[in-house]
């Protein structure tokens, strides 16, 4: 604690005391003693005052962050600890950024939000895209220190494009695809289903796992005049995605398009 003088009314008048190097945001009790050549007098009666606020002087801790969907991301943390909040904290301002191709951090990719809460729940994102997430608590000082980036990333997501069949042969269909628009991660693997339907009764369901570089599968074997119905999924490390629409065609021993 620094004790600095200020001038008064002269030895025995009045006069101030200032006290410096204080905690911030922390209440003190004063009394004042006078003293002369006797000794010390009486104590005068307490007084309490408070040092002022302050901003949080370290960030939130324990910053996390989740991938729940492929454009959903969960964002949680606690509160800079109690020694260092200088002040009651007003609340919490998190930013996100998109980290696109090579650039730190995205453009236009972004936004500020200001909540009460520990935790925030990031939606409409981009999927298959990593966001930079920070954190800062703040108080009615101002804006405290802000936590390190962290990195988190959308799940992965994807439906194939343009299926169609063909039929090849009076016993053959030809079904073909289009990798999805937005993969939204690295393609392991195409899910193709069938299914045959005679009138209204469905007379079997297949699965058929196909190479992430095939787009193409031509079913042999089948009998004329049944309807096959065909659809298709693609997966990634994460699992599968979402299924393409379902096409359908009838072998015949004319060629047909079914778009």
């Amino acid at each position: 604690m620094e004790v600095c003088r200020r001038p008064g009314d002269g030895e025995e008048g009045g006069g101030e005391l200032l006290l410096g190097g204080l905690h911030k945001f922390t209440r003190y009790t004063v009394v004042v003693q006078a003293f002369n050549q006797v000794g010390p007098g009486p104590l005068s009666e307490p007084s309490t005052a408070q040092t002022m606020e302050d901003v949080p002087s370290m960030p939130p801790e324990d910053l996390r962050c989740v991938g729940l969907t492929s454009q959903t991301i969960q964002v949680s943390w606690q509160p800079p600890p109690t020694s260092h909040c200088n002040g009651l904290l007003q609340g919490y301002k998190m930013h996100y950024e998109a980290l696109l191709d090579d650039q730190w951090p995205g453009v236009d990719e972004g936004d500020t939000r200001k909540t009460t809460a520990l935790t925030a729940l990031l939606t409409s994102l981009r999927k298959f895209t990593n966001y930079s997430v920070q954190v800062l608590a703040f108080t009615r000082a101002g804006d405290g220190v802000v936590t390190k980036p962290l990195v988190c990333t959308t799940e992965e997501d994807g439906a194939p494009a343009e299926i169609k069949v063909v039929v090849s042969s009076s016993q053959s269909l030809l079904v073909s695809w289009l990798p999805p628009n937005d993969p939204n991660g690295v393609l392991t693997k195409y899910n193709l289903y069938t299914r045959i339907v005679d009138g209204r009764d469905e007379l079997n369901h297949a699965k058929r796992n196909l190479p992430s570089q095939h787009t193409s599968y031509e079913s042999k074997g089948l009998q004329q005049h049944v309807e096959y119905q065909f659809w298709v999924t693609a997966s990634t490390r994460v699992g599968e995605g979402h299924s393409s629409r379902v096409v359908a065609q009838v072998p015949t021993s004319r060629g047909q398009f079914t778009l």
